[in-house]
């Protein structure tokens, strides 16, 4: 009864109150900021074992490494460790791409509430300043609102930020590929695939 009734209250959500008190503002504010903040650590340590997991993939692939030592366990058979490293690539993805969209949730939040507070427009120097930093959001700022750098920016951002975007679910394809052609029917890459 509890999942079907939050069930329920997800297709009818009551709108939330507006926050009045100024203090408050500032409290909703920070976490809101904390929160980026915390995403966008946890995004770029991903990324990192996106990039880490992808190379060893490729290295037990091609035979360059053979077995994984992580100080007690060791394991040797290929397609554990291939299917292991493409499932731990898939949660890692996952977990981005849910954190990348939290975080466009909370960016617009922090505009509304930081325009509110600090009685700022909408286009504004200072809620540019004083928004967390984020590489491609500053990126793309920076892209659209600064026309001499545009033109020197648009084609290597574009593709940057494609690879980023695109990249890995490009690289999950391929694994999910692999899972059908390197595997024979067992109940591990049963359940990694």
């Amino acid at each position: 009864k509890g999942l079907s009734d939050y069930l329920e209250s997800l297709k009818n959500p009551e709108q939330d109150g507006e926050v009045s008190d100024a203090s408050l503002k500032v409290t909703y504010l920070t976490i809101v900021i904390d929160n980026i903040r915390n995403n966008n650590q946890a995004i770029r340590r991903n990324s990192s074992l996106l990039v880490l997991a992808l190379s060893i993939y490729f290295l037990l692939l091609y035979d360059v490494i053979g077995k994984l030592n992580a100080s007690v366990i060791e394991i040797s058979d290929k397609s554990i460790l291939l299917n292991g490293i493409a499932v731990f690539f898939s949660y890692l993805y996952l977990v981005n791409v849910v954190r990348w969209y939290h975080n466009n949730d909370l960016r617009i939040k922090f505009d509304e509430i930081s325009r509110e507070l600090f009685n700022l427009g909408i286009l504004s120097n200072t809620s540019k300043i004083i928004k967390p930093f984020n590489i491609l959001f500053h990126t793309l700022d920076f892209q659209s609102e600064k026309n001499d750098l545009s033109i020197w920016l648009r084609l290597p951002s574009l593709t940057a930020q494609a690879l980023v975007l695109f990249g890995p679910a490009i690289i999950q394809s391929y694994f999910i590929y692999n899972l059908f052609a390197l595997n024979t029917p067992d109940f591990f890459s049963i359940v990694a695939i």
